[in-house]
């Protein structure tokens, strides 16, 4: 039966549609360990949920994929485990960022057969097993892994295992999850204005290294997926090799060496698709003058910001200029 339930999944896992709904990620682990536990029970296998490092458990998240997410490495864990091992779920809250986006850890640790160097590295290719039913007398699709890391992708997390054969495996994901704040209802407009933005892909442009590893910082704790680059010429080639969904949006300094930000919006909007010279451009700059916002307009930007981010003024413009663009080419 898991072995059908994982081929449907793998079917399904397809879907790369993130779906966000309020739910509460202590009830969703517990309904993981009600459901596994009698796998679990049947081999002796001590199976246990640990969520006490977790602050806010109340979160906007794919209840369906989260579930499907921690099932899959439980019950895969829970398979490849002998008579009277352990399997031990962790779920720890690592780092909350403004606003109101944490860092979630969930470790799925099991005192298993293990997986080999080598084979870790096809670990998440579909059907692939180390060993097969008749050597290893453990039945098993192949694909349990292949969705974990189909998931753990759309949600733009990331998934790392540490194992050797005979000593057990642990598989530790971690993931940028929204919080829930239970605004004020006259805010509620602007909650769902800012939710939409959770994983759009920026292209952020700067030749301070120190500027662009603290915007990154500051802008993947808002949710966005970060690309980089370090000056304007740099940025122009990333969109003529771009595809539509590469990026959303790029966010621009202006006084950078080999070409400076204004140079770069203009040849940006005249490249031939229209999906890359269409991209919104937003200055970031600490040039703040009327005349560098005006300088930043008729080069074909769409706003003006200064540094440092302004982190509500940068939300409410991205979601304002998005919103706009809806439905343009």
């Amino acid at each position: 039966m898991i072995e059908k339930v994982l081929e449907i999944s793998w079917s399904e896992s397809n879907d790369t549609r993130i779906t966000e709904t309020e739910c509460n990620l202590s009830d969703i682990l517990q309904d993981i360990h009600e459901n596994l536990q009698p796998q679990a029970e049947e081999k002796n296998i001590a199976f246990s949920v640990d969520s006490a490092g977790m602050t806010h458990s109340d979160i906007f998240g794919d209840q369906d994929k989260l579930r499907q997410l921690l099932t899959n490495l439980a019950a895969n864990a829970i398979t490849y485990t002998e008579n009277d091992g352990t399997v031990e779920i962790t779920a720890e809250e690592v780092e909350k960022f403004p606003n109101n986006f944490a860092v979630y850890q969930f470790i799925v640790k099991d005192t298993g057969i293990g997986i080999s160097k080598d084979f870790q590295k096809h670990i998440y290719e579909p059907f692939e097993r180390e060993k097969n039913t008749t050597f290893s007398g453990i039945h098993g699709s192949g694909l349990g892994l292949t969705i974990v890391k189909s998931i753990v992708d759309m949600m733009g997390g990331t998934i790392q295992i540490e194992s050797s054969p005979g000593k057990g495996s642990t598989f530790t994901v971690i993931l940028r999850l929204r919080l829930q704040t239970h605004p004020l209802s006259s805010a509620n407009h602007t909650e769902d204005a800012f939710s939409s933005l959770l994983n759009k892909k920026i292209l952020l442009v700067d030749d301070n290294m120190a500027n662009l590893e603290i915007e990154t910082e500051i802008l993947q704790g808002m949710g966005f997926l970060v690309e980089t680059a370090i000056n304007g010429q740099i940025a122009v080639e990333k969109m003529e090799l771009a595809a539509p969904e590469d990026f959303d949006l790029i966010l621009m300094d202006i006084q950078m060496p080999v070409m400076n930000g204004w140079e770069a919006a203009r040849a940006i909007r005249k490249l031939p698709d229209p999906s890359a010279s269409h991209i919104p451009i937003i200055a970031l700059s600490a040039d703040a003058f009327d005349s560098d916002k005006q300088m930043s307009k008729e080069s074909g930007m769409d706003a003006h910001l200064t540094k440092p981010i302004d982190i509500p003024l940068i939300l409410e413009t991205i979601a304002r200029i998005l919103q706009s663009r809806k439905g343009t080419v």
